[in-house]
């Protein structure tokens, strides 16, 4: 791997703060950067990741309006990347993607206040289900874990969209599809509807007299 930098290597980082928090980055740069290697095993045959990133479904980079490759903050990335910042009380993380033809590296900055608003969402779900676990394991007695009301209803909230996300994507295929169907397949098909009715209504009628 060449990025023209000086890495060096590190262990886990605590949070001195937040003791439940730590991190362990792929290397050091400089005072105040960091390194973080990615792979993605989709793109390990890319010849050229910017392509691919521009691509739906891969592993979730962004082009912007300048055809500039860009982690946005909702990605997993990002998350870990704030959080190893935070941790190490650095300024920058460069993200050095490869693959087996191609390589990529972007400069992420730190974002105290996206990595400030995550903190009561972490100590919360520390307090509430690794803590207990961690005083009284469930997981080695092969019993239910522990899960709050929160979490629940958030995946089941999250399973209610995936089931309307995916109703709403087989109802445009299925439009599409009938949008492609030629006009007079159409006026056939209607016919065949016709005849069907008047063979079905026909002995109902009978049957009513």
């Amino acid at each position: 791997m060449h990025i023209g930098k000086n890495i060096r290597q590190c262990g886990l980082f605590i949070d001195p703060k937040y003791p439940f928090l730590c991190t362990s980055p792929d290397g050091l740069i400089d005072e105040n950067g960091l390194l973080e290697i990615k792979c993605p095993f989709m793109a390990r045959f890319s010849a050229d990741l910017s392509d691919f990133f521009s691509k739906p479904n891969s592993v979730g980079l962004r082009m912007d309006a300048e055809n500039r490759l860009y982690l946005p903050k909702s990605h997993r990335y990002y998350y870990q990347i704030q959080g190893q910042l935070a941790i190490t009380e650095r300024n920058w993380c460069d993200l050095y993607i490869w693959s087996k033809a191609d390589a990529v590296t972007l400069r992420i900055p730190v974002d105290k206040t996206f990595w400030i608003s995550l903190i009561p969402k972490l100590e919360k779900f520390y307090v509430n289900c690794i803590l207990p676990e961690l005083v009284d394991p469930r997981a080695p007695r092969k019993m239910p874990l522990r899960e709050p009301k929160y979490i629940t209803e958030a995946r089941a909230h999250n399973e209610n969209l995936k089931q309307a996300t995916a109703s709403v994507k087989r109802k445009r295929t299925q439009d599409e599809r009938e949008m492609e169907v030629p006009e007079a397949d159409k006026i056939i098909s209607s016919s065949k509807k016709n005849i069907t009715e008047k063979r079905i209504r026909k002995p109902k009628i009978i049957f009513d007299l």
